[in-house]
């Protein structure tokens, strides 16, 4: 039976957290003849990764997934895509070399605390100041806020835009008075200097009364 075939293109850093595309991206491939096997090609990658050139990613390792989707619904490619897929193929390794890129860093400048002294048992907010200092954008850079050692919120910035500032906020109500370690950390893909990625600050947690 005749069908439409769409392949698709996931790509994932060297830690193996899948990289999203700004909305409305999809790095796919319609392929309006049939497949004899229904089965995604050992070649097919070749017809997908070049497009990678248009977001510009640093030199590094990432790996890649592709799954086949089919229809013989007649469907937009849109809609091909929105599907369940048929196949697809475990993760795959590959390098990109991009000499064009000569740094790609992003840095926690600042915590920054909203309203001082902080209370305890109300809402406070801490603002993480962050920069992106390449030429080029980035995508799925990660903000994580920790108090004391954990973990409390990770926030994502889809694309951030060459040499743009943002100020990431979080509310965070202490449990009771006392001295906490604020901790944040931002964490790019392929960051050429992690000496910056990290701040922490030592804040007194007072009694609203």
């Amino acid at each position: 039976m005749f069908q439409t075939y769409g392949l698709s293109l996931e790509i994932y850093d060297s830690q193996k957290r899948k990289i999203d595309f700004p909305s409305g991206v999809t790095l796919g491939y319609p392929c309006f003849v049939p497949l004899p096997s229904g089965s995604i090609k050992s070649g097919s990658v070749s017809l997908l990764l070049p497009s990678l050139s248009y977001f510009s990613f640093p030199s590094g390792k990432y790996y890649y997934l592709i799954r086949l989707y089919a229809s013989n619904k007649g469907l937009t490619t849109q809609d091909l895509f929105s599907g369940k897929p048929i196949d697809s193929e475990p993760l795959q390794k590959f390098e990109i070399y991009n000499p064009s890129i000569k740094e790609v860093d992003v840095s926690l400048e600042e915590i920054f605390i909203k309203e001082e002294p902080l209370t305890g048992c109300a809402t406070n907010i801490i603002i993480l100041k962050i920069k992106n200092n390449a030429l080029v954008n980035q995508f799925n850079v990660t903000v994580d806020f920790c108090i004391d050692g954990a973990l409390v919120e990770r926030k994502q910035i889809k694309n951030f835009g060459p040499e743009e500032k943002a100020d990431i906020e979080y509310f965070w109500i202490p449990p009771k008075t006392g001295n906490y370690l604020i901790k944040g950390r931002v964490m790019g893909i392929a960051d050429g200097n992690p000496k910056n990625n990290i701040r922490e600050k030592l804040i007194e947690v007072k009694s609203a009364h």
